[in-house]
């Protein structure tokens, strides 16, 4: 196996994401669930979103935490947006949007 080749694929396809987070869309959530949020704003940029439930849950954070948000936006301003309610961030890695604490990120 070409570790090198899995690399440049692995870049590909996390850049084919921040693609897709660029698409307008639009939000109603109105104290839903983190998990449900995420799956709708997973089939709206078509791509994977995947919650961090370890992280979150070591930090007190339960994964179906409720968020609130209206907007018409990118859907990476959304993301930002929605998560910053409840001190989370979102990353980008092994080819899925991940949902996760800032510690981990940081």
């Amino acid at each position: 196996m070409d570790l090198t080749r899995v690399v440049e694929t692995n870049h590909e396809v996390e850049q084919q994401i921040a693609r897709q987070l660029d698409r307008k869309i639009e939000v109603d959530f109105v104290q839903t669930p983190l998990t449900d949020a995420a799956t709708f704003l997973a089939e709206q940029v078509g791509a994977p979103i995947v919650i961090d439930t370890v992280s979150l849950e070591a930090i007190g954070i339960e994964p179906d935490v409720a968020v609130t948000l209206s907007a018409k936006a990118k859907a990476s301003s959304i993301l930002q947006r929605m998560l910053r309610t409840v001190d989370l961030v979102y990353t980008i890695h092994n080819e899925v949007i991940q949902i996760t604490t800032v510690e981990v990120c940081e």
